[in-house]
């Protein structure tokens, strides 16, 4: 694409990283949108939204996750992409208190994380971080969300959600398909 055609549909390069920015949580928004109505269990739709958001975040053709660390879009100018981000951040933290809810009751002194902390969707955002450094590996998407139900102290394997969460994720990528 040449810059004339580029500037035609972006009047600014603030425009067009913003653009690029949006692009990644406006999917994972979307898609824990499209799960809502789906009769899920809290681990599975917790364990659903991290393997599409980290899998989008990993397997992009650009590490635009990145992006997030320049000074420039920590300002007012971007403030659209930081609401955006913000009700991605309290999604995750919705969900996170779910699971919380739904694991059985511990005895005194146990601890428990606060979903405040919004821990779930920092390791998901740590994936830019991963391949920028060259590491991590190929089943990164699925080890976060494995360790996001480890960390919120869910008992047992987390994998074991992940065939029924993949199902989920495959049938709202279908319906978004057909519907366009």
């Amino acid at each position: 694409m040449r810059q004339p055609s580029l500037y035609h549909h972006f009047r600014t390069k603030d425009d067009i990283l913003e653009a690029l920015l949006s692009g990644t949580v406006t999917a994972p928004l979307a898609i824990a949108d499209a799960l809502d109505p789906l009769p899920l269990t809290a681990p599975v739709r917790l364990y659903a939204l991290c393997l599409a958001d980290a899998g989008q975040l990993w397997t992009s053709p650009w590490n635009l996750g990145i992006l997030y660390l320049l000074p420039e879009v920590r300002t007012e100018r971007f403030a659209r992409f930081h609401r955006q981000r913000d009700a991605l951040r309290l999604r995750y933290r919705a969900l996170s208190q779910a699971v919380l809810d739904a694991l059985p009751p511990q005895g005194p002194g146990h601890y428990r994380p606060d979903p405040a902390d919004d821990t779930v969707f920092r390791l998901t955002e740590t994936l830019p971080n991963l391949r920028a450094d060259g590491q991590g590996f190929p089943d990164q998407p699925r080890r976060i969300a494995d360790l996001a139900l480890h960390t919120l102290g869910w008992p047992g394997d987390p994998g074991v959600h992940h065939d029924e969460a993949q199902r989920a994720l495959d049938g709202v990528r279908l319906a978004a398909e057909q519907a366009s």
